[in-house]
């Protein structure tokens, strides 16, 4: 009768075992799912903010470029004034 129920007991533990394993298993690949598509739209994410960093970045450098086309311009012709004054 103890035989019986230790052999039961076993088997009750193999299969919770097997069933534990299969759990863990379909849990990790519904955990690497999730991370996946966490990672895809974290790095889609990112390289929107970059790339609108860096275009942000470019228009700031043209305008500043063109302030300092515009006073280097500016200062050119007074400049030429000047020495056109002194003649």
């Amino acid at each position: 009768m103890v035989q019986v129920e230790v052999n039961k007991m076993r088997s009750d533990f193999t299969i919770n075992i097997t069933k534990t394993n299969q759990d863990l298993e379909a849990l990790e690949l519904k955990l690497i799912g999730y991370t996946d598509s966490e990672t895809d739209t974290l790095k889609k994410s990112l390289s929107k903010k970059i790339d609108d960093a860096t275009e942000q970045v470019k228009y700031e450098a043209e305008r500043l470029r063109a302030e300092f086309e515009l006073f280097k311009s500016k200062d050119h012709k007074e400049l030429e004034a000047r020495v056109t004054a002194l003649e």
